[in-house]
């Protein structure tokens, strides 16, 4: 007897896509990719940086690669951005000092001395602003950013805006870039000092926005003992290059990504897995 298959309509399918409230003009893109848009990287981004994709079981991250990924499509990819206060605030790597200019309460733009901003780098990161005086430690998501003027750099938080007045001397500011802002292949720069954040089993041209798988049932490229080859040992951890490697064959220390779905024996280990990097 011959299969057929259906498509099931789009309020009944396992399927979602989260937006933050507030984003920048023009990527309010609320029509579901499908599973040919999940593996074709394009030039032009049609979402906001980090949006999240529910699909058959899975989670995605709408990310940027920082650098082309043409091969080892196996291997993990990692967050490449090193916190600000080791490289500094003008190189394209986040944010950590005192504000430019003074803010007042409810204010929605701030000025930090970042003098090479490109526009929207700072697009989903993530803003502390400490004052020790008010002994607070208050979060904004930015939205976005103008590009610096070479002095400094306009950022943009989301309505209400500021919850305290900010000045130059009374306060502190943190930001993070946004994780899937320059995400790089972990077989090129290695898991030693960078975080797994994803799969993504396709090339990637450098610039390119795509897909990254998060979350669920998943696959990788095996290190040279494969997960699930001592037995009780189910976890996965990110080898040093980015393969997949159990937790025997590593230390404690490695990072922990997700565990087996397959049976295995100590003669033949698996790499499909329960990918458990995002919720």
């Amino acid at each position: 007897m011959t299969v057929e298959i259906v498509r099931v309509d789009q309020s009944l399918r396992n399927a979602g896509l989260i937006l933050p409230e507030w984003i920048l003009k023009g990527h309010s893109n609320l029509a579901l990719p499908d599973e040919a848009d999940i593996v074709v990287p394009t030039a032009l981004q049609n979402y906001p940086l980090g949006a999240q994709l529910k699909m058959n079981g899975k989670l995605y991250r709408y990310s940027k690669a920082g650098a082309a990924m043409l091969t080892g499509t196996g291997f993990l990819k990692v967050n490449s951005i090193i916190v600000a206060g080791k490289v500094g605030n003008s190189l394209n790597s986040g944010y950590e000092g005192a504000i430019y200019a003074d803010a007042a309460v409810g204010a929605t733009e701030l000025k930090i001395t970042d003098t090479a901003a490109v526009k929207n780098e700072y697009e989903g990161a993530r803003l502390v602003i400490g004052n020790d005086t008010l002994n607070t430690f208050i979060e904004h998501r930015v939205v976005g950013n103008d590009v610096s003027t070479g002095v400094y750099t306009v950022i943009k938080i989301a309505p209400p805006g500021l919850q305290f007045a900010v000045t130059t001397t009374n306060s502190t500011l943190g930001i993070s870039l946004n994780p899937y802002y320059r995400v790089k292949s972990g077989l090129v720069i290695g898991c030693v000092w960078y975080s797994a954040i994803g799969m993504a089993r396709f090339p990637v041209a450098d610039g390119y926005f795509f897909w990254l798988q998060t979350a669920g049932p998943c696959g990788g490229t095996g290190a040279s003992t494969w997960p699930g080859q001592t037995g009780s040992q189910r976890d996965v951890m990110a080898n040093t290059d980015g393969s997949l490697i159990g937790l025997a064959a590593a230390t404690t220390y490695y990072q922990r990504i997700g565990f087996l779905l397959s049976g295995s024996a100590s003669d033949y280990g698996t790499t499909f897995i329960n990918l458990q990097l995002d919720q």
